[in-house]
């Protein structure tokens, strides 16, 4: 009879173990939700939003809508115009100001509600 060592053995098990469970699909957290349309399907325009601002001493980059941008580059309609360590303005077709804030407004509790 023939002995196999107790590593090899579970080793041997972890990899029918493997094989019997199948593949399992590991979904990063961090990574965006995926778009709702078929590929193909044309994007509807959407509202602008930033999720990243870089200041460097030479120049400024913001992430909007999940691309990189900095001063004079368009935003579906907008053209980037200012971009502060906080916020990015953008400037409308028709000279409508939008300003993205990086980080939300603050909601503060009401004192006289005794909150």
């Amino acid at each position: 009879m023939i002995r196999v060592p107790n590593l090899i053995k579970g080793c041997l098990g972890a990899v029918v173990m493997c094989l019997l469970m199948g593949e399992t699909i590991t979904v990063d957290p961090t990574r965006p939700p995926d778009s709702l349309s078929a590929p193909g399907t044309p994007v509807v325009s959407q509202q602008p939003v930033v999720t990243a601002i870089f200041t460097y001493p030479t120049y400024r980059l913001a992430i909007v809508n999940g691309r990189g941008v900095k001063v004079g580059d368009r935003v579906g309609e907008y053209i980037v115009t200012t971009i502060t360590p906080f916020t990015v303005e953008l400037l409308g077709s028709s000279q409508t100001k939008e300003v993205l804030k990086i980080v939300p407004a603050v909601k503060q509790d009401d004192p006289e509600k005794g909150m």
